[in-house]
């Protein structure tokens, strides 16, 4: 399983991530991880944080753990902006926590577009099964807690 980065180290590596993805070189990381800007729900302060993130339909999906602060200030919709490939694109934004089967269907999306986030959500791959598909096949009891734990926020990008 991939190895998971330090809690500690995520102040650090967070400014420095957002400095790469507002840059010329944000190519390196923008085809998986964006920025988003966002404003606090309670303080009204400008906040922003970046984030894994995967693409369906015309939405962009994050999982979170609970545990983080910024997504409840997407309970009830709000709009946002993210640094997404090189462009600030207005969204949408909507958090939704499981066990709601909506966050299930998204946990599974992220899996499968970034299998070595498995090991932020606590999600164990069945080796046995992984190694006859020839492709992830993720543990049911651990995959299944994920999705009762694990919070979604979709972003639908708002129309010019």
């Amino acid at each position: 399983m991939a190895m998971k980065v330090p809690e500690f180290l995520f102040p650090i590596a967070n400014p420095i991530m957002t400095l790469l993805l507002n840059s010329p070189l944000h190519g390196l990381m923008s085809g998986s991880i964006l920025v988003l800007y966002f404003t606090g729900r309670r303080s009204g302060r400008a906040l922003s944080t970046p984030a894994r993130y995967c693409e369906a339909d015309d939405e962009l999906v994050l999982i979170t753990n609970p545990e983080t602060r910024w997504w409840p200030n997407f309970l009830e919709g709000a709009e946002a902006e993210v640094q997404l490939r090189g462009k600030r694109v207005k969204v949408v934004a909507k958090s939704t926590r499981g066990p709601a089967p909506q966050v299930g269907a998204r946990v599974e999306q992220m899996l499968e577009a970034h299998p070595a986030d498995a090991v932020y959500m606590d999600v164990e791959k069945d080796t046995a099964a992984s190694r006859e598909a020839g492709k992830p096949i993720w543990d049911t009891a651990t995959l299944d807690a994920a999705k009762a734990r694990l919070v979604a926020v979709v972003l639908t990008k708002r129309k010019a």
